[in-house]
């Protein structure tokens, strides 16, 4: 909206609402500021977490205290926030990674939690608030983030499936558990207030594969024979790896360096192939790993743990760095054991990583193992041109933020002054390499197309990063555009040369409409793991 405002389109807006009744909030800021851009457009740079406050205060203060409005408040952001990233009829088992960096289980903690708050806020209200509060937060929260909830089991579910780990038929039941609360929460949307609301659910809400209904698809489900024995599979979340460590099967696997991944721990998942219960021991030689589990601040090697049927343990992996001693690159090794199992993990540490910090005013990203991820909002340098500048949009986007020029008057030619954002990392390697930038969703306010940001390596030349094709069109029967309703997100991938140690990425100018949300930078031939949300944010100093 205030991409179109800004670029000269001030005289009529179109918004698809869809259905009304879910999206009265997002609506209601979209009419505030078509009436009164001075204070909800650009000019205010918070302008969409302020309106978000008041329009919880303005709904409902007159039932509750400050503080109930407050967690209201915080419940419209955050599933307004995850409806962003993908919106529940445009979910499926394929987004969101079952395991990589985490993102299924943070995105279905965060959805519980936010449904327990709304629970409890509901059950507490007062007979006058509970239907507003149904109406305006209740049910959009409930009916949502249930739907991305049986998505992310659907996900998980296949993959425990694939794997032959028998917690994939208790996952068929969760998922079967969501899809059932689904049936319930559209009858209580036809039923409550004497029928109110009655045939707002009856359209097709779940499992689109296209910008719209067409094909749409209900989850499909995996339940598996429990093997005779009852095995121990170890898997390494972050890469989905997985071993029996079997005899002739077995495979060493590699837990990623925990420190150039940001993390201070890492996670080992030991599942069971039968119905009763499997049983291991954990260990290691490597004075500097901390091994842990659930309820124990640490492992003994000499006792055997349980894992149930149909469940999962998981191990905590910490690295001590005060036994880490001298420079070198160390590799620990961790082994479990089992019944029909003996599993060799590699852990890899850099000492030097550990030892060094920044000054706090610093941001240095070092490369993992083979890429690095920097949220926008994590430059090293910036520079203004006159009264343009990059300003920092707080809670905005897919992760955390984003980066914009304001004032957002006109595009910013790369011969001209322009503001600049630049990023500082290390790599230990020179080669080709591929930076992958990725922006809000935005669409080319004119017919001539341009969506496209500049961009320079080190000192070298002043380079396009295009964010839509020439023939690109907001219609249908444009795969571009189609993707771009349901991913909510524009990406540009362009190939450079880094030089070993201190490299320099610098983002000057482009489309006033751009809004930079992530870099994610990989050496050409490698092979990322897929994450919906791309790598989560690895170390800098």
């Amino acid at each position: 909206m205030t991409n179109a405002y800004e670029s000269g389109i001030r005289e009529l807006w179109i918004v698809n609402v869809g259905d009304i009744y879910s999206n009265e909030f997002p609506l209601s800021y979209f009419l505030e500021m078509a009436y009164d851009y001075d204070t909800w457009g650009l000019g205010n740079e918070k302008s969409y977490i302020e309106y978000t406050e008041l329009f919880a205060d303005r709904m409902f203060s007159k039932y509750t205290d400050k503080d109930t409005c407050s967690r209201i408040s915080a419940l419209l952001e955050g599933y307004t926030r995850i409806a962003h990233n993908r919106r529940p009829e445009a979910m499926n088992d394929t987004i969101y990674a079952p395991l990589a960096y985490g993102e299924r289980q943070a995105l279905d903690d965060k959805c519980r939690k936010l449904m327990e708050e709304a629970q409890d806020i509901y059950d507490k209200a007062s007979e006058e608030m509970k239907f507003p509060f149904y109406e305006f937060v209740y049910y959009p929260v409930m009916a949502n983030l249930n739907l991305q909830r049986m998505w992310l089991e659907t996900g998980y579910n296949h993959y425990l499936a694939g794997i032959g780990a028998a917690a994939a038929n208790a996952s068929a039941d969760k998922v079967d558990a969501f899809y059932d609360a689904d049936k319930k929460i559209v009858d209580e949307l036809h039923t409550i207030h004497d029928g109110w609301w009655y045939g707002m659910g009856l359209s097709e809400h779940i499992g689109f594969r296209r910008w719209n209904e067409e094909e749409c698809r209900n989850p499909i489900t995996y339940r598996l024979h429990p093997a005779n024995k009852n095995r121990v599979i170890a898997v390494i979340p972050e890469t989905g790896e997985y071993t029996e460590g079997s005899v002739w099967t077995g495979k060493t696997l590699v837990l990623p360096d925990l420190i150039r991944y940001g993390k201070e721990s890492a996670e080992i998942y030991l599942y069971n192939t039968g119905a009763g219960t499997a049983w291991f021991k954990a260990g290691t030689e490597s004075d500097f790993i901390n091994i842990s589990k659930e309820g124990l601040i640490s492992v003994d090697d000499d006792e055997k743990y349980e894992i149930p049927g149909c469940g999962l343990t998981v191990l905590k992996i910490g690295i001590d760095k005060d036994k880490l001693k001298g420079d070198e690159a160390l590799t620990g090794v961790i082994k479990i054991l089992g019944e029909y199992a003996d599993i060799k993990i590699e852990v890899p540490v850099d000492p030097v990583m550990y030892k060094q910090s920044g000054d706090g005013n610093s941001h240095v990203f070092v490369f993992g193992d083979d890429h690095i991820s920097m949220e926008a909002c994590h430059f090293n340098d910036m520079k203004a041109a006159g009264e343009r500048g990059y300003r920092c949009l707080e809670r905005f986007g897919k992760t955390e933020s984003g980066m914009k020029i304001l004032p957002a008057f006109g595009d910013c030619e790369k011969n001209s002054e322009v503001p600049e954002l630049s990023y500082d990392f290390d790599v230990k390697d020179e080669g080709s390499y591929i930076i992958k930038f990725l922006i809000a969703p935005v669409n080319p306010p004119y017919r001539d197309n341009r969506l496209d940001m500049n961009y320079r390596v080190n000192d070298g030349e002043i380079c396009k990063a295009a964010f839509v094709a020439d023939d690109f069109k907001v219609t249908d029967g444009c795969d571009e555009w189609e993707q771009g309703v349901l991913d909510q997100i524009r990406f540009s991938e362009v190939k450079c040369s880094l030089k070993p140690g201190r490299n320099r990425l610098t983002v000057c100018g482009g489309s006033a409409a751009i809004v930079l949300e992530k870099i994610v930078i990989r050496k050409e031939d490698s092979k990322p793991v897929y994450s919906y949300l791309e790598p989560s944010e690895t170390y800098f100093r």
